[in-house]
């Protein structure tokens, strides 16, 4: 039997601990619970047969005679959230569980869920665009699930990341785990079409990390030539010595 403590990796039982510790009071862990809720109440309401499941994501899934006709801009909130399929939940929700809370500390909490809800609305406006006039459906956190895997292999690409019990580095892991995305996304329900989600959300995510650090390095250096250019010349000198330290006892 293999020894993860021998071999200096974390066994998979540490790997959970970690995770959910990183996730406790984070907006993934309150996005992933909002939405194992309202698959599980619809699951329910729909097996009772109080409301049917396709009565409810007619309203709740965007579409465009829900957005463009009726003009139900609620559905730019409800249909993140909507599930159908089981296997697609479980993957969205444990790929968000783990990768999103890192995101979000180093995004910050605001531009953590600016960059999730710019990745999803590009995704459902390009699905309208491409699927104009029609009644097909859209629902799903996949844009954003998509936007945290190309933000994560920009941000840490050498981070090792460990999928079960197969250590893999960021840059690579993404690419399994976008391959896994697409396929299921790629094997829709009557009526489901959201290949091009995922894709857009992905670019949006490209396009948002890069203006990010772009903007970052841009604060860092503006910081640094004010401290350059301080009436105080000792300053920067002051800044780079080592204080002695104080003594423990006095």
């Amino acid at each position: 039997m293999h020894d993860d403590t021998r071999s200096g990796l974390p066994s998979f039982r540490e790997n959970v601990r970690e995770a959910w510790n990183r996730s406790q009071g984070t907006v993934s862990l309150s996005v992933i619970s909002v939405c194992v809720l309202v698959y599980v109440l619809i699951s329910v309401l729909n097996r009772s047969g109080v409301v049917p499941r396709a009565e409810l994501f007619s309203v709740m899934g965007l579409s465009f005679p829900g957005i463009v006709q009726h003009h139900w801009l609620f559905q730019f909130l409800t249909a993140p959230v909507l599930y159908s399929n089981i296997q697609a939940l479980l993957f969205d929700m444990l790929t968000l569980w783990v990768l999103g809370p890192e995101l979000e500390k180093t995004f910050g909490r605001f531009h953590y869920v600016l960059f999730s809800f710019l990745c999803l609305a590009s995704g459902f406006v390009a699905f309208l665009l491409f699927h104009w006039g029609t009644g097909k459906l859209i629902y799903s956190y996949a844009g954003a699930v998509f936007g945290i895997l190309v933000a994560r292999a920009m941000f840490t690409p050498n981070t090792v990341l460990a999928l079960g019990f197969f250590p893999l580095k960021m840059k690579y892991a993404v690419m399994v785990l976008a391959g896994v995305d697409l396929w299921l996304t790629l094997s829709p329900e009557e009526g489901f079409a959201p290949q091009v989600t995922p894709l857009v959300g992905g670019a949006a995510a490209f396009v948002y990390v890069s203006l990010f650090v772009k903007r970052k390095s841009r604060c860092n250096t503006s910081t640094s030539k004010r401290v350059s250019r301080s009436p105080f010349p000792g300053l920067r000198k002051l800044q780079r010595k080592k204080l002695p330290e104080l003594p423990k006892t006095l």
